[in-house]
């Protein structure tokens, strides 16, 4: 197929190409990439952009373009959405779960496991057209390339992530490695306690895969276990800040329901009220008696000196005398208990007002 849709140029001055037996990877692309399209697919193919190399003279460095075969709209890893990332990476585990024979195999292996050293996923993995198209394949960063454990820990954060079962390829011309287990490892079981130094085993490889994107693939292609994070996006905790105050809410309605039923705020009529009220009244009673016999004796014992009576009275007509103490005053006690308190208490205020008039 032919490819003309740009992706994107840079200059290879900070860069480390991988090589083998002399040959520079970027210029093997011509070499392999047919047997890639009939040995794994068209799209295990356009997965690999192509580059165009301009090599350096000494006055200026070597420079690549990419470019892809699928047309449409262009977008990197990282401005992708959670869930377009969970099927572009079930897309890239499924090919290079097909690329897999020929990783080892003994003409076109050696390149095809170069190609797969690639750094910085998030701006080197592009969708163009709604399919996965990788750029700066068989790169890495000088530093990166000078140190093994930078290698491990680079390709584990990166492709490794999609295929746990490969390990870290080869780089350098004339070295060597196995470029897959011989059969997917176990999960662990449990994380160690304490960091673990890279290796190239493979699942000490899958150990340093970051936990913010990715998934890992099983020989199939598909999903074969993701973490937390991965299964579902972040967001905030649910809230219950609503709980206390509907409890509290409850609480207060039940109240208001005990405090309306008919009777509730009475006092309770037993013995012991009724005891006080007819004590009260009792004393009440005599008290009048009292006040009513000082009055038709016409005299009142003095609080300022005990014992000593006085005429409060000044001498009246008879029929002064007549009019306010009649010989025979009806009762001013109800006979009825009901309004027995306030006749009481209005007898008493009669009384006291006649003995100051």
């Amino acid at each position: 197929m032919i490819r003309n849709v740009y992706i994107g140029s840079h200059s290879l001055s900070d860069y480390s190409e991988s090589a083998a037996n002399d040959v520079h990877i970027l210029d093997s692309y011509n070499i392999i990439i047919d047997s890639i399209r009939s040995a794994a697919g068209e799209d295990a193919a356009d997965f690999f952009a192509l580059p165009q190399v301009v090599r350096g003279n000494g006055a200026s460095a070597t420079s690549v373009a990419w470019y892809a075969s699928s047309s449409g709209a262009i977008q990197q890893w990282r401005e992708l959405d959670f869930h377009t990332q969970i099927r572009v990476a079930g897309e890239v585990g499924a090919i290079l779960e097909r690329l897999r024979p020929l990783l080892s195999d003994p003409g076109i292996g050696p390149l095809l496991q170069r190609w797969l050293n690639v750094t910085d996923i998030g701006n080197n993995l592009h969708l163009v057209g709604g399919r996965p198209v990788l750029v700066n394949w068989g790169l890495l960063p000088s530093a990166t390339a000078a140190s093994m454990d930078a290698r491990d820990r680079a390709f584990a954060s990166n492709l490794g992530r999609f295929a746990p079962w490969l390990t870290t390829p080869a780089f350098h011309s004339l070295e060597s490695v196995e470029p897959t287990s011989p059969s997917p490892s176990p999960t662990p079981t449990a994380a160690p306690a304490s960091p673990v130094e890279p290796s190239r085993s493979q699942n000490e490889a899958a150990s340093q895969v970051p936990p913010d994107v990715g998934a890992s693939f099983a020989a199939e292609g598909h999903v074969a276990a993701m973490t937390a994070a991965q299964a579902a996006p972040a967001g905030p905790a649910p809230s219950r800040a609503w709980l206390p105050v509907a409890i509290a809410c409850a609480v207060a309605a039940l109240i208001l329901i005990l405090l309306l039923i008919p009777g509730v705020l009475l006092y309770p009529d037993t013995e012991v009220g009724q005891g006080s009220a007819a004590g009260t009244e009792a004393v009440l009673r005599q008290r009048i008696e009292d006040l009513q016999q000082t009055l038709q004796a016409r005299t009142c014992q003095g609080g300022a000196v005990p014992g000593s009576p006085q005429n409060l009275l000044s001498p009246r007509s008879g029929a002064l005398d007549r009019t306010l103490f009649p010989a025979a005053a009806p009762s001013i006690l109800p006979s009825s208990p009901a309004g027995g308190r306030l006749a009481m208490i209005a007898s008493a205020a009669l009384t006291t007002r006649s003995l100051t008039w």
